[in-house]
């Protein structure tokens, strides 16, 4: 569980760091943050294709097993405690905390691709990521 947590982090900071580069070559194309980075790396997968979205996922569920992996340890190291080991323990949920929000920020990003690939972007008053209506 960890070690697929700790792949999906390292996708993110690959594409982190490749959205850097391609920040310095082309200024256009400046991502805002890690979410940006992220929904950059699946628009070059296939611009609405589902392969974007099934890769999204799939970097949304290793950042939740990173988030279960950091609980699992945080919990143990604050009940085995002494001294200053609780604070590395509260260190650790919050860390957690903090990549639970990010994979929920991914997922969305996964779920609004996947709907965008699906839906019908030709007919009036249809919006991307709005299905039902269209």
């Amino acid at each position: 569980m960890g070690r697929l947590g700790y792949l999906a982090r390292g996708v993110v900071y690959f594409l982190v760091g490749a959205s850097a580069a391609i920040a310095a070559i082309w200024p256009a194309h400046r991502p805002a943050g890690p979410s940006d980075a992220v929904q950059l790396g699946s628009g070059q997968l296939g611009h609405g294709h589902p392969i974007g979205a099934i890769f999204l996922i799939a970097v949304a569920f290793g950042l939740a097993c990173l988030a279960g992996w950091f609980t699992i340890a945080g919990l143990t190291t604050a009940q085995h405690a002494r001294g200053r080991s609780w604070w590395r323990g509260l260190g650790m949920l919050g860390d957690a905390i903090v990549y639970i929000v990010f994979m929920i920020d991914v997922a969305g990003i996964a779920l609004g691709a996947a709907a965008t690939a699906t839906s019908s972007p030709g007919l009036p008053g249809c919006r991307p990521g709005i299905t039902a209506a269209c």
